[in-house]
């Protein structure tokens, strides 16, 4: 049974998929809003040990750093997003939707080379991914 966090941090998911895929940016009111949520649940209602929510914090750390690398081709916006997953999911969950995130976006962008011709230097949003795939490991 899915817990009511689930749901909310799902609701936010959705909001800021949208918001990444129309203007490719995310409100830091958003971003502000589920860090919030994520720190509450894991201070009050998940029971897990905090290893689990460092590896998940780390993991989104990681994805800074290729923001940083990558004169950010990762977003800071999609990186504060992984790490607020992290803290909420976890080290293993997390990977779960990133890797699922991952595949959903490489056939997406394999479809549209394919059909519609976009050549390999194209961005898409990742949050839009990050959010089904979320909706698919979290809810199913």
């Amino acid at each position: 049974m899915c817990k009511i966090v689930d749901w909310v941090m799902a609701v936010c998911m959705v909001a800021a998929g949208y918001q990444d895929w129309k203007t490719r940016q995310l409100p830091m009111w958003l971003l502000c809003l589920m860090s919030i949520v994520a720190a509450a649940a894991r201070l009050f209602l998940i029971r897990e040990l905090a290893w689990s929510a460092m590896g998940g914090v780390a993991v989104g750390l990681l994805f800074f750093g290729i923001s940083k690398v990558t004169k950010e081709a990762v977003g800071y916006g999609d990186s504060w997003l992984v790490m607020i997953l992290g803290m909420y999911l976890g080290g293993r969950r997390l990977l779960e939707v990133i890797l699922t995130a991952t595949v959903l976006a490489g056939i997406f962008s394999l479809i549209f080379c394919v059909f519609r011709g976009w050549d390999r230097k194209r961005s898409i949003p990742f949050v839009p991914f990050l959010t089904v795939a979320y909706l698919g490991v979290v809810l199913l």
